[in-house]
């Protein structure tokens, strides 16, 4: 049995490819970072970091509010039931819908965005507005991560809030979907060759996630030039620039930190030039 999931629970994420509800954090908790998620939004992010709602990556380097949720113990706990003690932070995103306006993500895979290679990879999903059908929560296609890598196109569909507005190429059809429904502080687990995606927020409040993707230090980057943060126990391998946490927000160091992480994965994996992942989670 592990820190928090049963031996049974984590079977069922190994099979299905995702595991829901897990409360990580108390309601009252979940409003403060709500409050300070909308306030960046609102803001832009201050002066030194510009907040952009499709690459908001990273944002743990530079505000110690996210620092503080992506090294929750109890979030670190159930972390490491899927992917064992030594954790490292590969990248996080700050998720803001707003109510009406018609954003979506299409179906996607993680492994689009990663040239990763190891199977001790998770993504961890936080609610800090009510996540649920009709404020746009997350959706799964169970089992989906055992087909493997499948090919994305890039689209010009503005209401897609993915990166490079990307989407499968292969419909899969969504009969089989399972809507991820979280109260706020509540946490989902996906595999990140798990197809998913959410539909636009048809409530009266902005749905507000963050999503945190944890590996083991194992996990081979490929040759590429990578940085992440040392979130538990240690790194005996190297293979990743490990990455200071924030003293201050947006202290000098931590946005220079922030900036130089942002730079290199977007050069890897975002920008047009940026050639397509490889690797796979064997």
């Amino acid at each position: 049995m592990g820190r928090i999931l049963s031996a049974g629970e984590v079977a069922r994420y190994d099979d299905q490819g995702y595991h829901y509800p897990i409360r990580v954090l108390s309601p009252e908790r979940a409003e403060r970072y709500r409050r300070l998620a909308q306030a960046l939004r609102v803001s832009g992010g201050g002066r030194s970091v510009s907040v952009d709602v499709r690459i908001s990556f990273k944002l743990h380097l530079a505000y110690t509010w996210l620092d503080e949720m992506v090294h929750d113990p109890l979030v670190l706990d159930v972390v490491e039931d899927i992917i064992g003690s030594d954790i490292l932070v590969w990248s996080s995103a700050l998720f803001m819908k707003d109510a009406g306006d018609g954003s979506y993500a299409a179906w996607h895979q993680d492994t689009n965005y990663t040239n990763l290679k190891g199977r001790d990879q998770v993504s961890a999903w936080i609610a800090l507005s009510p996540s649920t059908v009709e404020s746009g929560c997350m959706r799964v296609l169970p089992e989906s991560h055992k087909i493997g890598r499948l090919l994305h196109e890039e689209t010009d569909d503005g209401k897609n809030i993915l990166a490079r507005q990307e989407r499968l190429v292969e419909d899969l059809g969504d009969s089989e979907a399972v809507d991820l429904v979280l109260r706020p502080g509540e946490m989902s687990l996906h595999h990140l060759a798990m197809v998913h995606g959410s539909s636009p927020n048809n409530a009266d409040y902005t749905r507000i996630g963050y999503a945190v993707r944890y590996i083991a230090p194992h996990v081979d980057p490929t040759g590429r030039h990578e940085t992440a943060m040392l979130a538990r126990g240690e790194d005996r391998y190297g293979y990743y620039e490990l990455e200071p946490r924030p003293k201050a927000d947006l202290g000098a160091d931590a946005v220079a930190a922030f900036e130089r992480a942002v730079a290199i994965r977007k050069s890897n994996f975002y920008d047009k030039e940026a050639a397509a992942p490889t690797a796979t989670l064997s």
